[in-house]
């Protein structure tokens, strides 16, 4: 493997206390033109995992969150079980620091979520409703354990989401994509959004999917069709006109004026301050350079 390519990608999973398996190494290993003086790093091996310096203490750190992670895709499936009831919900996966086993006891449970054309907005109003029902949305309570964010929702007819970089090379969104785990995929979303979102292999030509099948996969039922009426088409704008009026002041500065809060029929983003895409790759760059500088 490339020794600068390895530090590079070790580097910035370092951000996130997260040493890497060989096979994840391999996988997820960063390719790009940064040069850096590879004499100022170390790499070294523990355990199975691969780290840069001494964060040794990083290992348990990956193995207590993994078990946390674990409790929580149980939980992510079961919504998913009842976000499929609704016709126009084509996917369902988890995302953030859960799609790759990451988070804290404290952790909220991201979602992404890829819906029918034409059905955005009302699929947004349906689950943020359920979610509301049942008093789980992060800002509903004082703390966030196991609360369900839905922020970030897409049509099917626009996959591509290269609009949405902070720049051309968006080592954080890069890296997302890849993480994403699919609970539910109907109609092969999934591999279509990956497809459509092909640039990403100019920087992780070695990715992986996820594999679709097993226990944390949520298979399609027929009977979803009872729900049929929550998903008429007559209700799209209804229900946009409603979200928009209710839109928080915050967020409506923000709106389509960078990539942090999107809204259009294509797609609902709702990250705005806590979209760290810029901060998380300052960061990695500095790492890069401190070490270089040395």
């Amino acid at each position: 493997m490339n020794i600068q390519n390895n530090i590079k990608t070790l580097a910035y999973f370092d951000i996130f206390e997260y040493p890497l398996t060989r096979v994840e190494l391999e996988t997820w290993q960063w390719q790009d033109d940064i040069n850096i003086n590879v004499n100022n790093f170390t790499i070294q091996e523990k355990s199975g995992y691969y780290f840069l310096g001494d964060n040794t203490r990083h290992i348990q750190t990956r193995q207590l969150r993994s078990l946390i992670a674990e409790k929580k895709i149980a939980r992510a499936k079961k919504f998913a079980k009842l976000f499929r009831l609704l016709p126009s919900v084509k996917m369902v996966a988890v995302c953030n620091s859960l799609g790759y086993y990451n988070v804290r006891e404290a952790s909220d449970i991201d979602f992404f979520i890829i819906t029918a054309p034409g059905r955005i907005w009302l699929t947004r109003f349906w689950l943020q409703s359920f979610i509301k029902i049942l008093k789980l949305r992060p800002y509903d309570k004082g703390d966030k354990k196991d609360t369900i964010c839905l922020t970030f929702f897409l049509s099917s007819d626009n996959l591509n989401i290269t609009d949405i970089k902070i720049d051309q090379q968006d080592v954080y969104l890069t890296y997302w994509i890849t993480q994403l785990i699919p609970i539910y995929n109907q109609d092969k979303i999934y591999e279509k959004f990956l497809k459509a979102n092909s640039w990403i292999k100019n920087n992780l030509p070695h990715y992986l999917p996820h594999n679709i099948s097993g226990d944390r996969f949520v298979e399609s039922i027929i009977f979803s069709k009872l729900f049929f009426p929550l998903s008429l088409s007559v209700f799209e704008k209804v229900f946009k006109r409603i979200q928009l009026k209710i839109l928080p002041a915050n967020l409506k500065q923000m709106v389509n004026k960078d990539s942090r809060v999107i809204m259009n029929d294509k797609m609902l983003k709702f990250h705005g301050q806590d979209d760290n895409r810029l901060k998380y790759k300052k960061i990695w760059l500095k790492k890069l350079k401190q070490q270089s500088n040395q």
